[in-house]
């Protein structure tokens, strides 16, 4: 299991990155207006943006995260939004159209189960709301030893044919 991690850290060095012309955008299958960038940051790492007049609004980040018993992927995702865009509905969006690109590129690869995992700061209730709208599952709460603190996980099995 990977250390929870803020996705709001890395923000400003993927917009310094846009900024530069850095980022080579991937197309995305059914949300064509965001853009994807892989790269191997932990391993693998796929980033889905909301860009608008060049500047992120939000960021939706995938990572392998372990394997569930029968040896099915666990796939852990972060979001985060711009103060500035917050509250408005940007960050839930991005992450449901995210959401629906990583299970349709898995199912495109023949991955017929998986796991998609959110964990959430106990504290952070816009993350839960995101969270619970995206994977509609109820969270069991955790201790992250780690950052020593409680929070919660979300977690949705999914089984394609």
């Amino acid at each position: 299991m990977k250390e929870q991690v803020d996705p709001s850290l890395a923000i400003p060095g993927f917009q310094s990155a846009l900024d530069a012309g850095a980022l080579e955008r991937l197309p995305c299958q059914l949300h064509t207006h965001l853009w994807r960038v892989q790269d191997r940051a932990g391993g693998w790492r796929m980033t889905y943006m909301d860009v608008e007049e060049g500047k992120i609004r939000s960021m939706f980040m995938v990572i392998r995260n372990g394997f569930l018993d029968d040896g099915s992927p666990v796939f852990a995702i972060g979001y985060a939004t711009t103060p500035e865009n917050q509250r408005k509905g940007i960050g839930k969006k991005l992450a449901r159209e995210s959401t629906e690109e990583l299970v349709g590129a898995l199912k495109a690869i023949g991955t017929k189960r998986f796991a998609i995992e959110a964990r959430v700061h106990r504290d952070n209730i816009p993350s839960q709301i995101i969270a619970r709208a995206t994977l509609g599952v109820e969270p069991q709460p955790f201790t992250d030893n780690k950052a020593g603190h409680d929070s919660l996980l979300y977690e949705l099995v999914i089984e394609q044919g």
